[in-house]
């Protein structure tokens, strides 16, 4: 597998767990949390609201139509930054996309891909 580090954030060396549990409540470092965004967003209907270097969209596609797939890759791909990473599902691809041709396969096991255009 490979690893990216981003030298742009001011955060100390990663942990190999940088959360800390409880009984009830996991906790992440100050650094961490303020580095990443989580939101929800509708893939049916929504459009891309930002620009993301990497986007999980983990064991979701498989469930859509393929006009549907065809949309949900296209906010995709609109949603991610120049070099970006798109991470899927085992069973999902972005080959035979309307932009399969405009990822690299950067870690096929895992299933990420890396925007080249």
């Amino acid at each position: 597998m490979h690893v990216v580090q981003h030298t742009a954030w001011d955060a100390p060396a990663w942990p190999a767990d940088p959360t800390t549990t409880s009984k009830s409540r996991i906790s992440r470092p100050r650094w961490l949390t303020e580095n990443i965004v989580f939101a929800q967003h509708n893939l049916v209907t929504d459009c891309s609201f930002n620009e993301f270097h990497l986007v999980l969209c983990r064991n979701v596609l498989i469930y859509f139509n393929n006009s549907l797939t065809a949309r949900v890759h296209d906010l995709l791909y609109e949603s991610l930054c120049p070099s970006g990473f798109l991470c899927l599902g085992d069973k999902e691809s972005v080959h035979f996309t309307p932009h399969g041709d405009c990822y690299e396969e950067f870690d096929a096991r895992g299933r990420l891909y890396r925007k080249i255009r």
